[in-house]
């Protein structure tokens, strides 16, 4: 997969919040199984396991979307709770490649049976 330009016109930054909010919505593109299967934080992002965030990317690339930017969270309640490794299109592997291969989680996580979720973030191609 080659590296694509990071500069993003769906996205913008909410100061308020300090949280990110697609301006573009691209969950309706995807099979219901896969929604479902989501994590989905207080603010409705959606996140996947590992398999299923591969199927995620896969699907919206063959769709022409491109992916930007991948946040790693473990499924905690009442929200996610954010891991310190992300993955931003600038990185020189790709999303997949960084989901697939992605193994800081605590140990703390692991004994208690959390695995990383993986929270995708995408555009238009183009």
């Amino acid at each position: 997969m080659r590296l694509q330009s990071c500069q993003t016109s769906f996205y913008r930054l909410e100061p308020n919040a300090m949280t990110k909010k697609a301006i573009f919505t691209w969950y309706g593109f995807l099979p219901l199984e896969l929604l479902r299967r989501a994590y989905s934080s207080q603010g409705g992002e959606l996140a996947w396991a590992r398999a299923d965030a591969l199927a995620v990317v896969e699907l919206l690339v063959a769709r022409g979307f491109r992916i930007f930017s991948v946040d790693t969270w473990l499924p905690t309640q009442p929200g996610p709770t954010p891991l310190i490794d992300d993955w931003f299109c600038s990185n020189a592997m790709s999303a997949s490649d960084f989901i697939r291969t992605f193994q800081r989680v605590p140990a703390e996580a692991v004994s208690i049976g959390l695995v990383p979720y993986f929270a995708i973030d995408a555009e238009p191609a183009g």
